[in-house]
């Protein structure tokens, strides 16, 4: 059933079909769908800061 709910979130969230989903490496995903903002190393501004930099 939790799989199930996963999927449903992802479906719901994310616009994915099944066939996305099941296509999808199970890891990465879940590692993305189980991020918050205490994972966080940088701040969004700091992200910012770096992604712009590295477009100069």
């Amino acid at each position: 059933m939790d799989l199930q709910l996963f999927e449903k979130e992802v479906m719901t969230n994310l616009h994915w079909s099944v066939n996305d989903i099941e296509e999808a490496e199970y890891e990465p995903l879940m590692e993305i769908m189980n991020a918050n903002e205490d994972n966080r190393i940088y701040s969004s501004e700091e992200m910012m800061k770096r992604w712009n930099s590295l477009a100069d």
